[in-house]
């Protein structure tokens, strides 16, 4: 029985032991200074005086990362739109070289303009030149491992993928695959109007860009046989031996594709004319809502030729004979005598076009739709008496161009 009644003393003993009603509570004063000091030694409830400064400082570094993270999506971002509207430095160096400034021997020895300074090709918004001679490992290298999009990791350059218009490498959510579109750059470089696979943000862009004026003609190169006339009649001299031979039949001829662009370029020559001697004609108020209605949707076309012309053909013109220059020194080290007695810069076209109308030329009846263009304005002409006077006092170079148009 004695046994019985310790074990039951002891029980009593340890429920009361941790019986709510039995704890103690520490009472402090303002007076107590070691229970207000913010020693965790000497104060064991600390932590509950400076509970709302420690969640004040959590939110404060919260915030103050959700800034950071902010201020790096807005600088990606910013970065990702100067390469796809072709404003970085890298896509101007591109425009450079593609123009024959790779090998011109150094910063010291690029073509000045007029004014002295050095040449930078404008950009329209797109870019026109693709990176050569860079692997998808020195994309990956260069972005760091991340997307170029969203900046999420990548893992490798195997499991990115890579966009055929910015040539960045992106990850599976910022380009699923999905979407695709024609490349500037290789209409421009091979006259190729077939899609490729694109990122979201690039088919955003490229979309949004799909109507406007931003190729120009004087970009592309033309093959050698190509001499213009001053008939509108294109002179096409063909060597069976040397015409491009279509790739697995899903590329049409070349050299058919050439004479497409030419015949265009001659169309935009035209309505050059048209715009300097005949539009705004005051004698004759039915001339601008001709041209106007000819032209349709596409009534930048009037403007075209001369646009490019004075935006990329000056400077390409400048870098030719720069070339050219080049050419006859290095010839006068070796030696070696040309076979032209005076130098002739490269021929171009001139036009800037739309990405729809290189599409609609090369796929579609462009050229048809830019004949019927042409008959009204000129069916106008031939019968106005006010639009007949214009042309007396036009140039050589008019008069022989538009001379065959009007008869």
């Amino acid at each position: 029985q004695q046994q019985q009644q310790q074990q039951q003393l002891s029980n009593i003993n340890e429920q009361e032991k941790y019986a709510p009603e039995c704890q103690t509570f520490i009472h402090f004063t303002h007076n107590n200074q070691n229970a207000l000091s913010t020693d965790p030694t000497k104060n064991s409830l600390n932590i509950y005086l400076q509970s709302d400064n420690y969640f004040d400082d959590e939110n404060q570094l919260r915030d103050r990362r959700k800034k950071e993270q902010d201020k790096e999506s807005k600088k990606r971002m910013q970065r990702e739109q100067d390469v796809m509207r072709g404003n970085d430095s890298v896509s101007i160096q591109k425009s450079l070289n593609s123009s024959g400034m790779s090998a011109s021997g150094g910063h010291d020895n690029k073509p000045l303009d007029n004014s002295g300074n050095y040449l930078v090709l404008p950009s329209t918004g797109i870019i026109l030149d693709a990176t050569m001679n860079k692997s998808s490992e020195d994309f990956f290298v260069e972005q760091n491992g991340q997307c170029f999009s969203c900046g999420d990791h990548l893992g490798s350059p195997q499991m990115s993928r890579q966009c055929y218009y910015t040539q960045r490498l992106f990850c599976a959510l910022c380009m699923d695959g999905t979407l695709n579109n024609i490349i500037p750059s290789k209409i421009i470089h091979s006259l190729d109007t077939r899609k490729y696979a694109i990122s979201t943000n690039s088919k955003k862009h490229l979309d949004s860009m799909y109507d406007v004026p931003a190729v120009p003609l004087s970009k592309i190169e033309l093959p050698s046989w190509y001499i213009p006339t001053d008939s509108t009649n294109i002179s096409i001299l063909k060597n069976d031996k040397q015409e491009v031979p279509e790739i697995n039949n899903t590329m049409p001829n070349q050299n058919e594709k050439y004479y497409k662009l030419i015949k265009l370029g001659e169309y935009l020559e035209i309505l050059s004319y048209i715009k300097q001697y005949y539009y705004n004609n005051k004698e004759c108020y039915e001339i601008n809502n001709t041209v106007q209605t000819a032209l349709g949707r596409r009534p930048y076309l009037l403007d075209a030729y001369q646009t490019d012309k004075d935006s990329f053909g000056y400077f390409l013109k400048i870098i030719d004979e720069h070339q050219e220059d080049d050419l006859d020194k290095n010839r006068n080290k070796a030696n070696i005598k040309s076979i032209h007695k005076t130098k002739q810069s490269k021929y171009r076209l001139y036009g800037l076009i739309s990405m729809r109308d290189m599409f609609e030329l090369f796929n579609k009846d462009l050229l048809t739709t830019m004949h019927h263009t042409q008959q009204q304005i000129t069916n106008h002409i031939k019968s106005c008496k006010h639009c007949k006077k214009r042309s007396y006092g036009a140039n050589v170079q008019f008069i022989s161009k538009f001379s065959e148009v009007l008869q």
